[in-house]
C-alpha cells in the first residue's frame, strides 16, 4: 500500500526507543515516516532520572489538525501509535485515527498499547482505561506485551490459552502478544491471534537487552504488512530482526539497539525463529 507511515509516540535525545526505534525500522523497509512526538525525553527512564516533556494538549491537536487539513495529501497508509502522555492525547489520537479512516479507508492503525511492563504499570490508570476505550475500538492491530495485555484486561494470564482468551477480548482483528509463554526453555514467544487461528513464533532470550523492541517490531511487522507480505511471514521475519538486532547490539556491548550499524539487521535478517501453531482454547473457539 502506498503513501507514509504517521508515528506517534515519544521522542529521546539520546537511545532508540519510541520514535528513535520507529523512524529506522521504516526507513530501512524504504517506507516514509510522519513524525509526531507525544513527548521529548532525555533517554529511557530506565537509564536513570530523565526530564520528560510531555507535547502539550493544543500543540499536539494542532499537529495532527495540520496533517488532516492537507487536501493535497491522500493520507498516510497507516498509523502506529505508542507512547502516550495523558488522556487528553488519547482521545485527540482517536480523533485524527477517525478522522483519518473516513479519508482513506483502507487505511492500517496499529496500537502498541506502550503502559507496563514485568515490574508493573508506567501509565496512570486513566491513560491505560482512555487507551482501550477509545483507541483499541480503531485499531486493525494491537501489540501489546503480556503484562501490558494483564492491565487492559485486569486478568492474572499464566499461559498461553489464557492471552488468547484475554486479548480476543479486545475485539482488534489482529493481535499480537509479544513475550507470549515460549516452548522451548531460555526462548520467548510472539504471538499472533487472528481470528480463530494462532500461531507463535520463537526466539532465544537475550540478557540484559536495550530498551525499544516493542517498538521496532511493531514497526517493522506494520512495514512488512503495508509490502503487501503475509501475517505470517511479517511476524516471522520481525521477530528475527529484533533477535538479530538484539544479538548484535548485546555482542558489540551497546547500551542501546545498534540501529546505525546493523541496518542489515531491519532489512533481510538470517537468524533463525521457530514457527509453531497454538491451539485455540475451546472456550474462545466455541464462544
Amino acid at each position: 500500500m502506498d503513501g507514509p507511515v504517521v508515528a506517534i509516540s515519544s521522542m529521546v535525545a539520546k537511545g532508540t526507543v519510541g520514535l528513535r526505534a520507529i523512524m529506522p525500522a521504516m526507513q530501512a523497509r524504504q517506507r516514509e515516516v510522519v513524525a509526531v512526538p507525544t513527548a521529548l525525553l532525555s533517554w529511557h527512564p530506565g537509564h536513570g532520572s530523565a526530564t520528560i516533556a510531555p507535547t502539550n494538549k493544543d500543540e499536539f491537536c494542532r499537529l495532527l489538525g495540520d496533517l488532516t487539513g492537507r487536501s493535497e495529501w491522500i493520507g498516510p497508509a497507516a498509523i502506529l501509535s505508542g507512547w502516550l502522555a495523558d488522556e487528553d492525547q488519547v482521545v485527540a489520537l482517536a480523533r485524527f485515527v477517525a478522522d483519518s479512516k473516513r479519508q482513506r479507508p483502507e487505511l492500517i492503525y496499529l496500537c502498541d498499547p506502550v503502559i507496563g511492563d514485568m515490574r508493573g504499570a508506567y501509565r496512570p490508570p486513566a491513560v491505560i482505561d482512555a487507551i482501550a476505550k477509545e483507541l483499541l475500538p480503531l485499531a486493525d492491530i494491537t501489540t501489546p506485551n503480556r503484562f501490558e495485555l494483564e492491565l487492559l484486561t485486569g486478568r492474572a494470564l499464566s499461559d498461553n490459552g489464557a492471552l488468547i482468551e484475554a486479548g480476543r477480548q479486545l475485539g482488534v482483528a489482529r493481535l499480537i502478544i509479544t513475550s507470549a509463554f515460549a516452548m522451548m526453555a531460555g526462548s520467548v514467544g510472539n504471538l499472533l491471534v487472528v481470528g480463530d487461528n494462532a500461531l507463535m513464533v520463537e526466539k532465544r532470550v537475550i540478557a540484559d537487552a536495550p530498551h525499544g523492541t516493542g517498538d521496532l517490531f511493531s514497526a517493522l511487522f506494520l512495514a512488512r504488512l503495508l509490502e503487501g507480505q503475509s501475517d505470517a511471514a511479517a511476524l516471522s521475519a520481525a521477530t528475527a530482526s529484533v533477535f538479530e538486532m538484539l544479538a548484535r547490539s548485546r555482542k558489540a556491548a551497546h547500551e542501546e539497539l545498534a540501529l546505525a550499524s546493523e541496518q542489515a539487521c531491519l532489512v533481510r535478517p538470517m537468524a533463525m525463529v521457530t514457527e509453531r501453531r497454538i491451539a485455540m482454547p475451546k472456550i474462545a473457539a466455541d464462544g
